[in-house]
């Protein structure tokens, strides 16, 4: 991959990660205003978000990887758990340590877990698939 295409990846995938954070932050405050715990209310959260976001990221920011769809997905629910594990420990630090509110704090824990997203995303989840599995 040439640099240009590499960056051309890391923006686009911030793109989709900006609507997925904004899915994410407008589920997250849905879910606070119906009165949902805010730890809870990371779970609707994170099935939004990684709904959205693969298919936005396999539509516009990663090549096929040769696996049929519902394998990709599979491979991104799981590099998406990464991101909730961060996003958990670095909602809960901001949050229940530093006092930010609740809203702010999911903000940063989001921006906190994209590298894991990406990394994971790029890696493995998307990555191309090996001949002889093929």
């Amino acid at each position: 991959m040439t640099r240009l295409a590499a960056l051309r990846q890391v923006f686009t995938y911030l793109a989709v990660g900006g609507v997925g954070y904004l899915v994410n932050l407008v589920t997250f405050w849905m879910c606070l205003h119906a009165g949902i715990d805010e730890y809870w209310a990371i779970l609707p959260c994170f099935v939004t978000n990684t709904t959205s976001n693969f298919l936005l990221n396999r539509r516009f920011t990663f090549t096929p990887s040769g696996r049929p769809a519902h394998v990709e997905f599979l491979r991104f629910g799981v590099v998406g758990l990464a991101c909730l594990a961060t996003n958990y420990a670095t909602f809960h630090i901001f949050f229940a340590v530093v006092g930010l509110p609740a809203v702010p704090a999911q903000a940063v824990a989001v921006i906190c877990g994209t590298p894991v997203g990406f990394l994971g995303s790029k890696l493995w989840a998307f990555a191309e698939r090996p001949p002889q599995d093929q």
